[in-house]
């Protein structure tokens, strides 16, 4: 079995401690061995066009610690153009939501990939306050599907980038930041012809869906997630006026809310089996609405509409 990786990663550095693939027609052939990868198989790489690498599934622990070295490394290399390192952050983003969420994966998640998103929360936050213009980048390679683990990557990116608007600390980013990764992590015990139904779900199907805050909880504990991280998965779907589920309670920690901000307007924006995505105008106006209806912060929600105008979100 040969998995996906990211091939910006691989050839940062010279040296890899794993043998890499390129696939053609459906077969996957030796692109380089573990060791020195050199300017003759960076060459290879430009001659034969890859845009994708693969290693086996053996070697997939090997390429994620070779990544979680390399990837805070290339986010502050100034030599790699501002919209390199935000493809860079969005991939790797990505990568690291589909294993979370891959099938069956929730009997696998423990401390090990909490320490991953964490590192990966990490990166975030120094290349978001840093490097000017970064969300901005970022924003324009968003795109908005059914996919869960898409859906919690934009949520994360989404939080850290609002948060770090509002100041906040790298420490407060990086759980929240992680939270919001892993907020619909208890999907993964929805059955995936209830998440995919085109129709009006059923009360009981409604039941089920409802119960993934619950669900993921058992999940961050399996994980050892920090408190604020805990609080994110639990309280996501919570409102200010106490309409909201699982608990309806009225107390939500400042970071959740933004969460709660984040989540609500991706998911507004995103193609869904039962409706079509909304404008982003249209989006912005449903969040207002419901900060002013006392469901959500209206102060965040008002920061996070000038977030999104100010850095030429398309309306």
């Amino acid at each position: 079995m040969y998995i996906g990786v990211n091939s910006s990663i691989v050839m940062y550095h010279d040296g890899v401690a794993f043998d890499t693939y390129m696939r053609k027609g459906g077969q996957y052939f030796l692109f380089a061995r573990g060791g020195t990868i050199g300017e003759v198989i960076r060459q290879r790489f430009v001659d034969n066009g890859v845009r994708v690498l693969y290693v086996r599934a053996q070697d997939k622990g090997a390429y994620d610690l070779h990544a979680e070295t390399v990837f805070p490394e290339m986010l502050q290399d100034a030599r790699l153009p501002l919209r390199e390192r935000s493809r860079l952050l969005h991939a790797y983003s990505i990568e690291i939501g589909m294993d979370l969420f891959r099938p069956n994966g929730l009997l696998a998640l423990d401390a090990e990939h909490r320490a991953r998103v964490e590192k990966l929360m990490d990166g975030t936050y120094a290349y978001l306050s840093r490097a000017r213009g970064a969300f901005e980048g970022i924003s324009k390679l968003m795109y908005h599907n059914n996919t869960t683990y898409n859906h919690c990557v934009n949520v994360a990116l989404y939080t850290i980038s609002l948060l770090v608007r509002l100041g906040y600390s790298r420490t407060i980013c990086r759980h929240a930041g992680a939270g919001a990764t892993l907020h619909d992590i208890g999907k993964i015990k929805v059955p995936r012809k209830i998440l995919d139904k085109p129709g009006r779900l059923t009360d009981a199907e409604r039941e089920i869906i409802n119960k993934h805050p619950d669900d993921g909880l058992i999940v961050s504990r399996a994980m050892e997630l920090e408190a604020m991280s805990r609080d994110c998965v639990i309280f996501h779907h919570e409102k200010l006026d106490g309409s909201g589920y699982p608990g309806g309670v009225r107390s939500i920690p400042e970071h959740v809310r933004v969460v709660t901000v984040a989540d609500i307007f991706d998911a507004l924006t995103s193609d869904r089996p039962y409706s079509k995505c909304m404008t982003t105008f249209e989006a912005m106006k449903i969040v207002w609405m419901e900060a002013e209806a006392g469901k959500l912060d209206r102060d965040i929600c008002k920061e996070f509409i000038k977030m999104l105008t100010q850095n030429g979100v398309s309306v």
